[in-house]
């Protein structure tokens, strides 16, 4: 089972990307966020995957946060909804705002989605309701459970180096914490977070 892989991005595709890792490539399936959002090519990254098989399809998915894999596996469960489908809705709307819709029976929300009629969201929100505590409230939520392991010393400094250079507290902040959730390893030092972080201003 591939759970992870880690190297850059050779190439992007309408949905999905070919990642290089020691010389081989493999093509991940993403979502659409991640096409708009995402790096670019030639920048490093590290996806959570899931490698679908089934007699006509073998296929990577891959995503940037654990939760997202998450939900994505647990809509995999429902009746009737397969990858591309599950797929699609993580494209539509985020994790939060999906299990918003879920908990709260939203039909009209979920239906909004492409591909999504009332029994599907129907079938959601009835084999779903039960399953979805892991995922967070909100982003601010998720974003301190990531970054709890982060060294702080490092993210300080690296903060302070942001604000010497004239961003504002917050801001270098929020950068440097988004630096540090794409670089979270053993490896990791001020310098490397500083300038992802300055990468990351620059977008």
């Amino acid at each position: 089972m591939i759970a992870v892989i880690e190297g850059r991005i050779i190439e992007i595709n309408e949905n999905s990307v070919v990642v290089d890792v020691n010389g081989l490539g493999y093509e991940v399936m993403v979502t659409d966020f991640f096409i708009g959002e995402g790096p670019g090519v030639g920048e490093k990254i590290r996806l959570f995957t899931h490698l679908y098989v089934r007699e006509d399809l073998v296929a990577l998915y891959g995503f940037r946060k654990k939760v997202e894999k998450e939900i994505f596996l647990q809509l995999l469960s429902v009746s009737r909804v397969g990858p591309s489908a599950g797929l699609t809705i993580l494209s539509s709307i985020s994790v939060y705002n999906l299990k918003s819709a879920i908990y709260n029976k939203d039909v009209a929300r979920l239906t909004e989605i492409k591909g999504v009629g009332k029994k599907t969201a129907e079938r959601l929100i009835l084999e779903l309701k039960e399953k979805i505590d892991f995922i967070p409230q909100s982003k601010e939520e998720e974003d301190e459970k990531e970054l709890v392991n982060l060294d702080k010393n490092l993210t300080d400094d690296a903060v302070e180096a942001l604000v010497g250079l004239g961003y504002d507290y917050r801001e270098a902040e929020e950068v440097v914490n988004e630096a540090g959730k794409d670089l979270k390893d053993d490896k990791l030092t001020v310098e490397r977070l500083i300038k992802r972080a300055l990468q990351k201003a620059a977008r």
